[in-house]
């Protein structure tokens, strides 16, 4: 694993501030939507979010930071664990043998796909009404409490906006691991039909 450090160019004795504004600045230069290179993006985004959280900061620096507990693919398969019980939870008898259960789940995971996809840009939108925010923002500089509270909000934000790549490639492995996976069922014994595969749950027990 390539160090944290090194790719956002700080020292080990670097603050939270300075970490901070290193990726910022490596972050803009090299997103994709302005031309930037993809994997480096996410190697920055993988650095910084090591380094921003004082826990990770400090396992990654003393040698117990465990790498492949946000890999996509072993985030997939507890994922999918999770996903399979809570369809187990709710389906009855007559479902599990009317529903194709792994359609079920297919749905469910393209649909979770498509909401990480459109939040993104809505998230950067918010940064930028954030940043303007700030802009006018006139406190004086004795107690800037409402700049403070911007400041966590946008922390907040940019945390979200860092989880994107890995929630996303988590579930493209799960609609990999499905489409390996087929379920028998019967069809005739659903009033809805053999293309009935919708979820009648949400997702509160089930998050990506």
């Amino acid at each position: 694993m390539d160090s944290p450090y090194e790719i956002l160019g700080v020292d080990q004795a670097a603050t939270g501030a300075q970490c901070k504004s290193a990726y910022y600045t490596l972050a803009k230069a090299h997103h994709p939507d302005k031309g930037g290179d993809s994997e480096t993006f996410a190697k920055l985004a993988k650095a910084y979010n090591i380094l921003s959280d004082p826990e990770t900061r400090e396992q990654y620096d003393n040698g117990t930071y465990d790498d492949n507990r946000n890999d996509p693919k072993t985030m997939a398969v507890t994922q999918l664990i999770n996903l399979f019980t809570a369809v187990l939870d709710k389906y009855g008898e007559q479902e599990i043998k009317s529903q194709d259960l792994i359609g079920v789940m297919k749905n469910k995971v393209k649909e979770v796909l498509k909401k990480i996809e459109k939040a993104t840009p809505e998230l950067e939108k918010k940064i930028r009404n954030l940043q303007e925010i700030e802009r006018r923002l006139d406190e004086g500089e004795d107690d800037p409490v409402m700049a403070k509270a911007l400041e966590q909000i946008s922390d907040r934000i940019h945390g979200e906006i860092l989880s994107m790549p890995a929630q996303k490639a988590c579930a493209e492995e799960m609609l990999r691991l499905l489409e390996k996976r087929k379920y028998k069922f019967d069809p005739c014994l659903s009033p809805f039909g053999s293309n009935y595969t919708s979820v009648p749950f949400d997702s509160t027990g089930w998050t990506i």
